[in-house]
């Protein structure tokens, strides 16, 4: 699951949470 940098800021924006970036880095 590879999320797009936009995806990930907006989702980090509202969850406040860096389980995105750890995923995109992961995946």
């Amino acid at each position: 699951m590879r999320f797009s940098w936009e995806t990930s800021s907006r989702l980090l924006a509202e969850e406040g949470h860096s389980l995105v970036f750890e995923a995109d880095l992961d995946a």
